[in-house]
């Protein structure tokens, strides 16, 4: 699988819907992978996949610096003891189920931090 050019990284929020008819949950990360399922490639077994949102950042630091200012908001929710058994998904941010209302609240940051940068892709 192709990496980012030139050290980039991105930040992605996606939603992941159990192929057993289990709760949907979301999930916060960064990855060096041009293709964010790429890091869920071991899980396609087990869930569909959609990415709601992904940005684009010039280093790993930066894309860090972000994903703990996204976590600030996510880690205030309830994690769900019963996800833990997707061990596999685990990471710093943690798999959650989200109300329409939180869900929105993301993408809506994350949509802001795209475009105060005066519409750049990359962060």
């Amino acid at each position: 699988m192709d990496k980012m050019s030139n050290g980039c990284y991105k930040l992605y929020f996606i939603q992941l819907s159990p192929k057993d008819g289990g709760n949907i949950v979301y999930k916060i990360g960064i990855t060096e992978y041009k293709d964010v399922l790429h890091r869920f490639s071991n899980n396609i077994d087990e869930f569909n996949f959609k990415v709601l949102c992904s940005l684009i950042f010039t280093n790993k630091q930066r894309a860090e610096s972000f994903e703990s200012c996204l976590l600030t908001i996510y880690n205030n929710w309830p994690k769900n003891e019963e996800l833990d058994k997707y061990h596999s998904l685990r990471g710093q941010g943690e798999l959650r189920s989200l109300t329409y209302k939180e869900k929105m609240e993301l993408l809506n940051f994350m949509f802001m931090l795209r475009y105060n940068s005066n519409g750049a892709v990359v962060l």
